[in-house]
């Protein structure tokens, strides 16, 4: 084996131990376009098929989860395309929301922060029962079936109840950072 097959060896096993580590924080921020978690995990098997081909692109000691992310982000759209259907938010939105699960980390991007921003005014201009819809949906991971026995609601209020604020995080998020939706064609 030579010295560059070795290096790129252990490139492979440093990218997919990184991934194993956080697959958690990965297959959440899936989940929050998905909204199935067979289809999260179908989705996350592509992001590791792809980041493990990848893995050479990777710069250890940079931001792994903002590059999982990225690739993340891209199969979900994939898959979403395949499937005829489209996030309800766009994926920076969505991001954004699976990163409420997760300490802040430095990307390096300001644009990103700008945006999470716009998000973080949006989500606090919501009433306390939206965001606890929000928490238990995008934060717990619940199920809208999960969340109806949670508090003691139907699973048709809570459907109704999440879309309603869905649209009202949709209009906010337009109104005051325009570029996050548009990636939502």
């Amino acid at each position: 084996m030579t010295d560059d097959a070795s290096v790129d060896q252990q490139q492979v096993h440093q990218v997919q131990a990184l991934l194993l580590r956080h697959s958690e924080l990965i297959k959440g921020f899936i989940y929050t376009m998905v909204h199935s978690h067979a289809d999260t995990d179908d989705v996350f098997q592509e992001v590791f098929l792809t980041a493990t081909a990848k893995a050479s692109d990777f710069q250890i000691g940079t931001n792994f989860l903002a590059w999982a992310r990225a690739i993340a982000r891209f199969k979900v759209l994939r898959h979403l395309a395949d499937a005829k259907r489209r996030p309800r938010l766009g994926s920076a939105a969505l991001e954004a929301l699976a990163d409420e699960r997760e300490v802040q980390e430095d990307i390096g991007c300001q644009d990103w922060e700008r945006e999470r921003r716009f998000i973080q005014k949006c989500l606090g201009k919501l009433g306390p029962s939206s965001r606890r819809l929000v928490e238990l949906r995008y934060v717990e991971d619940l199920m809208p079936r999960e969340m109806a026995t949670r508090l003691g609601r139907s699973v048709g209020g809570i459907s109704v109840a999440l879309a309603k604020v869905r649209s009202v995080l949709q209009r906010c998020l337009e109104h005051h950072g325009g570029t996050l939706l548009a990636d939502q064609a």
